[in-house]
């Protein structure tokens, strides 16, 4: 809920107006007027706490009253220019007389990120510019718990290799609010925390803020390999999938913590594609591989039967060709998953699966 700090509005004369949207992802936009100006009014909707999702989010949201011209007939609203698309603008009056004032409301749906964040919109009557009014709203959004990076990235490791990564994580609350505890776990293979921080407070105008520093670890040892060799089915089969958990309270936030076992063999196209449904060059693809190292197939295997895969060579190379086709299937048209086992004889990796999609 905002707080209690709400409700101051200040009107001034500017010659030109610059809306610069603070959320990240939204469109900037100027308005430049007559050298008379328009008539700004601003608005401060509050401070809003946002809970984690899946929680739903508020909106901040601001009736404004415009007042009409001093004589002459009525005037109809035109809304000229909005900062953003993802603001919105409702005119509970759709003219106004002279004399008289007409309600026009202005909102946005906040998000889960934080920062000061303002949307505005241009009013005009009868279209005419020079008689433009200019509204803004503005909001401070604290999210009750928050990551920093927000979006952790995907680490690439090799067989042995370890990668370090520092997270930050900090929580907003209201400054009447004592809980400062402050937890976090971590659940994906080959991840760790080696470092933790302790909880350090502050407080930002009627904001409290908690904040502790932590060192991930990535390692990529045995358990990745024995993971990678249990015949994975996700489109990428060397992706290792987990998460970070912050608990404030009763109050829970997940991000995904994401790392990716590089094999000594790779194999383009990274997603084979075949398209059996209408035959022709597309019933079929081939699968190149490569290494630093050369290596030589050993055997070819699909868990479903109408796949066939064939070695072009047998002979050790750094490159190696596979051709895999389909052969005729009684389904019903339908799109299949499915992984082809490659076996290699190389030093450091004894299979390769490679995903294949295909269309019946």
């Amino acid at each position: 809920m905002p707080s209690t700090a709400m409700g101051r509005k200040v009107r001034r004369v500017v010659v030109v107006l610059l809306f610069a949207n603070a959320l990240a992802g939204c469109q900037r936009e100027s308005f430049v007027r007559s050298p008379d100006g328009p008539i700004v009014e601003d608005y401060f909707a509050g401070e809003f706490y946002l809970d984690p999702p899946p929680s739903s989010l508020p909106s901040a949201e601001r009736v404004f009253e415009i007042a009409g011209p001093s004589s002459g007939p009525s005037r109809s609203l035109v809304l000229s220019n909005l900062s953003c698309g993802c603001a919105t603008c409702d005119f509970l009056d759709t003219s106004v007389d002279p004399g008289g004032v007409a309600r026009v409301k202005l909102g946005f749906a906040l998000r889960y990120q934080r920062g000061r964040r303002t949307e505005g919109a241009v009013i005009s009557f009868d279209g005419d510019e020079e008689a433009s009014r200019v509204l803004r709203l503005t909001a401070d959004v604290f999210p009750r718990i928050f990551v920093d990076p927000y979006t952790l990235g995907t680490v690439e490791l090799r067989s042995g290799e370890t990668s370090r990564k520092s997270v930050k994580v900090l929580s907003y609350a209201p400054r009447g609010e004592k809980d400062e505890s402050l937890e976090v776990k971590v659940d994906c293979p080959g991840v760790s925390i080696v470092e933790l921080g302790d909880v350090s407070s502050m407080t930002q105008g009627e904001t409290l803020r908690l904040s502790r520093e932590l060192l991930l670890e990535f390692h990529n040892g045995e358990s990745a390999r024995q993971v990678q060799g249990e015949g994975p089915t996700t489109a990428d089969p060397f992706l290792v999938e987990g998460s970070i958990r912050i608990s404030h309270g009763s109050r829970l936030l997940d991000r995904p913590v994401v790392w990716r076992h590089v094999p000594f063999i790779e194999f383009s196209p990274r997603n084979p594609f075949i398209n059996a449904k209408n035959g022709g060059d597309g019933s079929h693809a081939e699968i190149c591989l490569t290494s630093a190292e050369p290596f030589a197939i050993t055997s070819l295997a699909c868990a479903d039967r109408n796949v066939v895969a064939t070695a072009k060579a047998t002979e050790p190379a750094k490159v190696q060709f596979v051709e895999i086709s389909v052969e005729s299937n009684s389904i019903e048209s339908t799109a299949v998953k499915t992984i082809v086992a490659v076996g290699v004889d190389h030093p450091q990796q004894k299979v390769l699966h490679v995903p294949l999609n295909v269309l019946w």
